[in-house]
């Protein structure tokens, strides 16, 4: 279960999350103000290519919103965007690579997306912190690729936590995934099963319901 919060609103997602899932290898300080951001970029290059987009984007420009806009710096939200615009895995790169590969960036003012398409982008100019909070969650982050013949495709993410990101309509349209054979919310609900079943431990729930998935 993942809770969404902005003042007193909660908006729950019903959706069973894997243990393997939860648990990430990637880069920090924040995983939902470095990591979220991250993945997000990633995603937008994959649906550009999706769409047929990708080869005719000439610019791309960021803006984060609410949270992401007033830490940003800190938690170098800018760097992990940059870095999965470039294509560059957070499981995989090199820290220490990173200072120079963003150096190159902002020297050069171009950007090789995904590894493959090399356009302008200036950082000062194309990642614009924005100190004002979407309705749907504080951490908001709106990708625009701007294409060749003049039009532009965009998508607004919401890091979420735990490096989880979700769009508005993702949640409206969500069906609720709970087929485990073990749905726990609650302890008392483990102490249930135990009686049920005195020869698992707990970690028998947790396997029984990943090899349900």
């Amino acid at each position: 279960k993942i809770a969404l919060c902005k003042n007193d609103l909660y908006i729950v997602m019903q959706n069973y999350i894997s243990v393997f899932e939860m648990f990430k290898i990637g880069i920090g300080p924040s995983s939902s103000h470095t990591f979220g951001p991250w993945k997000a970029a990633e995603r937008f290059i994959n649906e550009l290519e999706a769409k047929n987009l990708f080869r005719k984007t000439t610019k791309i420009t960021v803006k984060l919103y609410g949270s992401l806009a007033l830490t940003g710096k800190g938690h170098a939200t800018d760097v992990a965007v940059m870095l999965g615009l470039c294509g560059f895995k957070p499981e995989s790169i090199k820290p220490e690579n990173i200072p120079f590969i963003i150096q190159g960036i902002k020297e050069n003012n171009i950007l090789n997306l995904n590894g493959q398409n090399t356009i302008n982008f200036n950082a000062k100019e194309d990642i614009e912190f924005i100190n004002q909070f979407l309705p749907f969650h504080p951490n908001g982050i709106s990708f625009a690729a701007f294409l060749g013949d003049g039009s532009a495709y965009g998508e607004t993410y919401y890091s979420i936590g735990g490096g989880f990101i979700t769009q508005e309509k993702e949640v409206k349209d969500l069906k609720p995934n709970t087929e485990v054979p073990f749905l726990i919310y609650k302890g008392e609900h483990i102490t249930g099963y135990l009686k049920q079943h005195p020869h698992f431990k707990i970690s028998d729930f947790a396997m029984q319901n990943e090899i349900s998935l």
